[in-house]
């Protein structure tokens, strides 16, 4: 079992749950850093997983 943290630390923050049942917690300024390019998503664990459950919710939006 990894690390325990402390997700206080980290607000605000998301949770995005993935396809394969997991949960991420992903502070927001760590997201807008990607946005902005000053980070890549590949430095972030379970990425594949985080972006197939970010653009699915999106694409269900779409379709509101």
């Amino acid at each position: 079992m990894g690390e325990v943290i402390n997700i206080e630390e980290f607000k605000p923050h998301l949770c995005v749950p993935t396809p394969d049942g997991n949960a991420h917690v992903l502070p927001k300024s760590l997201m807008e850093d990607l946005i902005e390019g000053r980070r890549e998503i590949e430095d972030v664990d379970d990425w594949k997983m985080i972006i197939r459950a970010i653009i699915g919710e999106w694409l269900r939006h779409l379709d509101q």
